[in-house]
């Protein structure tokens, strides 16, 4: 079998309630599920958060003065369906959930234990979710993740081509995705997987590495010398030394190191 394997990023991923949620309590969402019934308009998710507190449920009682500190900073026209009991602190923090969004969301606790809450709500299809926009190109989801308002999505394609159409789809989409991990696999193989932050290299060096790639620099025999190199980016040969070589440091340490 081969293949590739991805995760993509989406930091900024239209207000996901499961986002929103991890971003409320400061807590990360390793387990989401979603299903729909044949024919159905709705969706229905799971996820499982830290919550002992149950911030994330309305709550009955008399609201206190710390309620409105926590109403969310923009207003969507969007409030939270629910019952007639007032808002305590732990309703507000789930008003939060439910206004980040433009669609009604009411939370249902469905499982707890001392310290975890399992959360359920039901919503409609809609084109601006991010699992949607990705499966309507034809490669399920085959994890998620929300963390900090940031949703990590693992997707499996058959070929760069898909996997680039997809990354392109949802960039146009959303604000900040990024593709984090690829990893490709081939019959009888495995992989070794290796993530290389390029956020380590600062634009300078990732301006000078392009340019040694595009050139021919790396090839044998060199399509371009360091010279040639240094004189299309407008520096010196020793300028282009220094940057080179910290660049290089800084890739090998991030492939070697165990």
């Amino acid at each position: 079998m081969s293949g590739f394997h991805a995760t993509i990023v989406v930091r900024d991923p239209g207000g996901c309630p499961v986002a929103t949620a991890s971003d409320r309590l400061q807590s990360p969402v390793e387990s989401i599920s979603r299903s729909s019934r044949r024919g159905s308009s709705t969706v229905v998710e799971e996820f499982t958060i830290r919550d002992p507190s149950d911030e994330l449920v309305t709550c009955g009682g008399e609201p206190d003065a710390e309620t409105d500190t926590l109403a969310p900073s923009t207003d969507v026209g969007s409030e939270l369906t629910d019952t007639d009991s007032e808002l305590t602190d732990g309703g507000a923090v789930a008003a939060e959930v439910g206004e980040a969004v433009d669609r009604d969301v009411k939370l249902t606790t469905v499982a707890e234990t001392d310290t975890d809450r399992v959360y359920r709500f039901v919503r409609d299809w809609a084109d601006d979710c991010v699992c949607e926009v990705v499966e309507a190109q034809g490669n399920p989801v085959s994890s998620l993740r929300a963390e900090g308002g940031a949703l990590h999505l693992s997707i499996n394609a058959a070929d760069l081509d898909s996997l680039s159409e997809t990354v392109t789809l949802l960039q146009d989409r959303f604000d900040e995705v990024s593709l984090r991990e690829l990893t490709r696999s081939e019959r009888g193989g495995e992989s070794d997987l290796v993530i290389v932050d390029r956020a380590r290299l600062t634009d300078r060096q990732r301006e000078v590495l392009e340019a040694a790639h595009e050139l021919g620099y790396f090839e044998y025999p060199k399509g371009a010398n360091a010279g040639e190199v240094a004189e299309a980016l407008g520096i010196s040969g020793s300028t282009f030394a220094e940057h080179l070589a910290a660049a290089q440091s800084k890739l090998l340490s991030a492939l070697l190191e165990e």
